[in-house]
């Protein structure tokens, strides 16, 4: 059950879980053994310079505004420059994703912003945490400069399940 479940009496309670035991049965041998871990990626905002350096269409546009400077050519330039930080950081976030997917049994993505390009949670055997853990500080260390990463859990492994049919007035 999910947490702030209320049911009337013991007895409604006792009776929905036989009722749906069958799935809630199926549902905790999916997920025995297993640990969900949470990564978040987000975008890392001070590697521009390498960026313009390698991005034609930066380099260009930075020159442009430095021999011609004024308030829109700067403003021009700052909105380049931040939409080609989070281009790099989604790019980085997809090559994380593609490396922990095939280590986790289930993967379950989560909403993203601008900011927050990555956010996954990962059904792990219980087995195989640390060689997870130890997969994403390499991906940290390799992707850095682009991309912050974290992880959160382990975690009871609420992503993978459901709760089933739900009755009027449960």
């Amino acid at each position: 059950m999910r947490f702030a479940v209320l049911s009337p009496r013991p007895d409604a309670l006792l009776s929905q879980l036989r009722a749906d035991a069958a799935h809630l049965t199926r549902q905790l041998d999916e997920v025995r053994g297993c640990v969900e871990l949470n990564v978040k990626g987000t975008v890392v905002p001070g590697h521009f310079a390498d960026l313009v350096r390698r991005d034609e269409g930066l380099w260009s546009l930075a020159l442009r505004t430095r021999r011609r400077p004024d308030y829109e050519a700067n403003v021009r330039l700052g909105e380049a420059i931040a939409q080609g930080v989070r281009r790099e950081a989604r790019r980085a976030a997809r090559e994380v994703l593609d490396r922990l997917t095939p280590l986790a049994v289930r993967t379950v993505r989560g909403r993203t912003d601008d900011e927050q390009v990555l956010s996954a949670s990962f059904l792990l055997r219980a087995a195989d945490e640390g060689r997870f853990r130890q997969e994403v500080d390499a991906l940290a260390r390799d992707r850095g400069d682009r991309l912050a990463l974290s992880v959160t859990g382990p975690l009871p492994c609420y992503s993978f399940v459901d709760a089933g049919p739900v009755l009027a007035g449960r």
